[in-house]
């Protein structure tokens, strides 16, 4: 059975993930994962469910991302920050990613992904910026796991 990516988390006044990978680089993809479906919702999960042929109509695009930062929980912060940029600045929505790696104090990943589209999609929360209340990167038997709270 296939371990769950993330369940939210309340916090007062605004909202949160408890992610979880079986490597470090899954963990920072199920929290980027759990920010957008915060963002979109099930909407969210549709548009990772398009296959190929019906994501050409939504302009696929591919991003990659570098960060850089002094310990796990930076460079988590850092790459969330980034892909929270990418969907307010560059209208971006990330639908996987791939080659995801962590080398030293640097997270890299490619992301393929399709453009935002108002008529098709819909804001259900406006995450305003993510925080570090709460987030320390653990693990816990055979998974990693970390909090990461949203401003809403």
């Amino acid at each position: 059975m296939p371990h769950k990516q993330f369940e939210i988390i309340e916090h007062t006044a605004d909202i949160g993930i408890r992610a979880f990978g079986r490597t470090r680089e899954k963990l920072f993809e199920n929290c980027a994962i759990g920010m957008m479906s915060i963002i979109l919702g099930a909407d969210y999960g549709k548009a990772c469910d398009l296959n190929d042929a019906a994501s050409s109509y939504f302009n696929p695009r591919e991003e990659i991302v570098e960060v850089e930062a002094e310990d796990g929980e930076g460079l988590l912060y850092s790459f969330l920050a980034e892909i929270l940029y990418l969907f307010e600045g560059e209208n971006f929505i990330p639908l996987r990613f791939n080659n995801s790696k962590i080398h030293d104090r640097m997270f890299t990943t490619s992301i393929p992904g399709v453009n935002y589209d108002s008529n098709l999609f819909e804001i259900i929360n406006e995450v305003k910026a993510v925080t570090f209340h709460r987030m320390k990167i653990e693990k816990k038997g055979d998974m990693w796991q970390t909090d990461v709270i949203f401003d809403i």
